[in-house]
């Protein structure tokens, strides 16, 4: 581990070491996405597991699958782009860069899927932004199971200009170009 990473992943570890029991540390979850790093995921496993109050692991269980979201989004910018690696790791640093090309996306995902569908069991009416978090998980579980690449389209149907009902399913293995709009 560099100077730079021990430095920057510091506070968290602290967090980790000392604090797991403070009812505070429920807005600290909602921020650790934004950090990745091992110390960041190893702090929301441990509020999750180990904190007495149940707003704080909510907020560490929710924010676990979306820190998990991000770091696949991550793995996906490094195969895209392995020209940047190095930027990556001078970023994030070598070993979370290392951590993140040991990944199973597959497991990952599977994992993020799971923790979702625990949030909507335990945690359905803990207010997260302007809803609960087991609607947005809900919706999270709705977009990777329907909307990620690979997947079938969900059935759409509508009018075409005459009038006449359409499927999006009378269009497969066809190219499709769907134009939504309207005016209110």
């Amino acid at each position: 581990m560099s100077a730079a990473e021990r430095i920057s992943t510091r506070p968290i570890t602290l967090l980790a070491k000392g604090s797991v029991q403070c009812e505070r540390l429920a807005t600290v979850c909602q921020k650790l996405p934004s950090r990745p790093s091992l110390a960041s995921e190893t702090l929301l496993r441990e509020l999750h597991a180990k904190s007495p109050h149940n707003d704080v692991r909510a907020q560490a269980r929710f924010h676990l699958a979306v820190y998990l979201q991000r770091q696949l989004a991550l793995i996906k910018a490094l195969k895209k782009d392995e020209v940047n690696r190095q930027q990556f790791e001078q970023f994030y640093g070598k070993d979370f860069i290392g951590h993140l090309a040991g990944l199973n996306t597959s497991a990952s995902l599977k994992e993020i899927e799971s923790i979702y569908e625990d949030v909507v069991r335990s945690f359905p009416d803990v207010r997260l932004d302007d809803s609960t978090m087991g609607e947005t998980a809900r919706r999270q579980l709705y977009a990777i199971r329907n909307l990620s690449i690979g997947r079938t389209a969900p059935e759409i149907t509508g009018q075409d200009v005459d009038g006449k009902t359409i499927k999006l399913s009378d269009y497969r293995g066809k190219v499709v170009l769907l134009d939504f709009w309207g005016h209110w």
